[in-house]
């Protein structure tokens, strides 16, 4: 992690020299105003498009807003809606993101984020990232608590030159994750992007397209205080409940290597005043292999995921609507390996055992209302998703899906030094039902156990809701010390509840 830290420290600096220069560029809006002009949900209207395209990002805000915070993060759930994922995380973190209008045609961006917490309640999964590995994950049946430590830093540049735009952009992660105590998990992860991109001018709108790459690894080891009599076995999963019994226990198979490489292609639509019609499509591929690094990092499976995004908004100068919609797939391929003589493992045969699918739309609008120094905005959304995964043998079957609405609204206000930002939005998720089938053959009653706690939780209707309040005073024109809080509660219909919250103090300007 010291290579990470000088990383982080050298990105960082980077960042502080975007601040600084921040300062001086040719930008006379007060931090208030900026505030203000960047809380609607209009500031942030075809996020996804811009963020997708260096080039588009030029096009994105007309001033340079700069926000540097600390903040305490918590999830709690009485129960654990994801037994992956734990029923509690504490955080602290630093942040500090950068967009800076360096001149009319170009802009520079960075964001730097550091993490450090505790994940408690982990069970049924030793490795890191369990959202983008699943099926393919270590797992064992005592779990407990994880500490976590994350660095994040991105950084990117657009210009335009006559009727040319293009940009380039970078982001690294690396996450940490351990225990002290039986089971002991060591999970370090990096993950890498980079992206260029280019669009030229037709009238008042911009056609961009851009490419980017991703590789990721993440190196888990786990270890015991006494293997011989260790608390549990470590176990290489397959899908729905499936696992590799021949490398499974706590001798020689505890250390696994994710290696993924992947890239992404999209093309979008975008009006340069920042008005007009939006479009784009995203295609992004990402293969990710699970190799035994204790055994001559001999490949057991592959994960093959794919994902097709498509988007059209109009955002006019009070109120836009949009529709989004999302197909993705990935694809789980299992290695027949041979008896590995003198430890040479060789693959004698590859097959595609685990399917998922997943569809989801969403459509949606906002409406701004500007009285003097006061902006109120509704945004309502509505959607449909559907999830299926599909084991070949012995044949196992989850698919569920539902309809989910939010109706938020926000007031913001300026009064002299003071900005003040309030938000409220109701949501519900209401499930169209599920079907579970598994398969009595090899059905283990832990595994069944645990695949109908992800079953029930995926096919539950939620309600709940999220609230939001911002203070923020500002020390001159330029500068503004803020307090923001924001809240979720979400009940389930399994009996589940889920309570967030996220507590950040900072600057801006």
């Amino acid at each position: 992690m010291k290579d990470v830290v000088r990383i982080l420290s050298v990105a960082f600096s980077v960042c502080q020299a975007l601040f600084c220069y921040g300062q001086t560029a040719s930008d006379t809006v007060d931090v208030n105003e900026k505030t203000f002009m960047l809380s609607g949900p209009g500031a942030v209207f075809g996020k996804g498009i811009y963020e997708a395209s260096p080039a588009a990002s030029l096009y994105r805000y007309g001033v340079s807003y700069t926000e540097i915070g600390a903040s305490y993060r918590m999830r709690d759930e009485n129960e654990a809606l994801l037994m992956q994922l734990g029923d509690r995380f504490d955080a602290g973190a630093f942040t500090a993101d950068s967009w800076l209008r360096l001149d009319s045609a170009s802009a520079a961006f960075a964001s730097v984020e550091y993490v450090n917490g505790r994940t408690a309640g982990v069970l049924w999964n030793s490795s890191s990232d369990f959202l983008l590995l699943y099926p393919y994950v270590t797992a064992d049946t005592v779990g407990g608590s994880l500490s976590y430590e994350k660095y994040f830093f991105s950084g990117g540049y657009s210009r335009r030159d006559g009727v040319v735009s293009y940009g380039v952009y970078g982001s690294y992660r690396a996450l940490h994750e351990y225990r002290r105590i039986d089971p002991r998990p060591r999970n370090i992860t990096s993950d890498f992007k980079a992206a260029v991109s280019a669009g030229c001018s037709f009238g008042e709108y911009i056609l961009e397209a851009a490419f980017s790459v991703r590789l990721y690894r993440q190196i888990s080891d786990v270890d015991f205080y006494d293997p011989s009599g260790a608390n549990t076995s470590e176990i290489p999963m397959t899908g729905l409940g499936t696992y590799y019994e021949r490398f499974s226990g706590t001798g020689a198979y505890l250390g696994t290597y994710h290696k993924g490489n992947g890239y992404c292609v999209s093309i979008g639509l975008v009006p340069e005043n920042r008005r007009g019609w939006l479009a784009g499509a995203e295609y992004d591929v990402l293969t990710i292999g699970r190799l035994l690094s204790n055994q001559n990092d001999v490949p057991i499976t592959s994960l093959s995921l794919s994902s097709l995004s498509l988007y059209a908004a109009y955002r006019g100068d009070s109120l836009g609507v949009y529709v989004q919609g999302r197909l993705g797939q990935r694809l789980g391929y299992e290695n027949v390996i041979d008896n590995g003589s003198s430890n040479m493992f060789n693959v004698l045969g590859s097959f595609g055992m685990y399917l998922s699918k997943s569809f989801s739309v969403i459509a949606g609008g906002y409406r701004e209302w500007k009285r003097g120094s006061a902006l109120w905005s509704v945004s309502p959304e509505a959607g449909w998703r559907s999830f299926l995964s599909e084991y070949l043998y012995p044949r196992r079957v989850m698919d569920c899906g539902g309809v989910s609405f939010r109706f938020p609204v926000s007031f913001t206000v300026v009064k002299g030094p003071w900005l003040i930002r309030a938000g409220l939005s109701p949501e519900a998720y209401v499930s169209t039902g599920g079907t579970l089938d598994i398969s009595p053959l090899g059905a283990e009653a832990a595994m069944t156990e645990m695949v109908g706690a992800v079953f029930s939780t995926l096919s539950s209707s939620a309600y709940g809701g999220r609230a939001s309040l911002r203070l923020q005073r500002s020390l001159n024109r330029t500068m503004a010390v803020f307090i923001r809080a924001d809240y979720g509660f979400f009940r389930y219909s399994s009996g589940n509840v889920r309570n967030r919250a996220d507590i950040k103090i900072g600057i801006c300007f």
